[in-house]
């Protein structure tokens, strides 16, 4: 979890949530880790999203995260990691998966999510994600990151 707070805090451009995920493999081998941020190849020149994001730079009038530029932590971790290197292995994530996030790691192959303490809602249900991955087999376990 260590590793996935570093990520989140050295490689996280947005201002107004840095996840870190690290990917392992059953054999406890690091496979990947990864950030929320901009997808590969979106110019987005130096410094926070706020130079290339809407909802970074304050000028989002939309409900909900249609014009955020990002993509999730999870998302990313699971897109470049191999998906036959995961299969049994775990994801450690710095927050509580949002729930369309959820639903990407229970399609991924991955046995364990390792994850730090829901928001409390802030971004979705409290208790949505946690109880989806584990109805589809998951081991969750939630940890306190303070």
């Amino acid at each position: 979890m260590a590793v996935a707070e570093e990520v989140a805090r050295h490689r996280g451009r947005c201002v107004r949530a840095k996840v870190g995920v690290v990917v392992v493999g059953p054999n406890h081998r690091v496979l990947g880790v990864a950030y929320n941020g901009a997808p590969s190849g979106w110019e987005t020149g130096p410094g926070d999203c706020t130079h290339y994001c809407p909802r970074g730079a304050g000028e989002s009038h939309l409900p909900g995260y249609s014009d955020c530029v990002a993509v999730h932590a999870e998302a990313n971790g699971i897109t470049y990691t191999d998906s036959l290197l995961r299969q049994g292995g775990t994801i450690y994530v710095t927050r509580v998966p949002c729930l369309m996030c959820a639903k990407l790691i229970a399609a991924s192959g991955l046995a364990r999510v390792v994850c730090g303490e829901d928001e409390g809602g802030r971004f979705h249900e409290p208790g949505a994600s946690i109880a989806y991955l584990r109805a589809a087999g998951l081991e969750v376990e939630v940890v306190d990151v303070g």
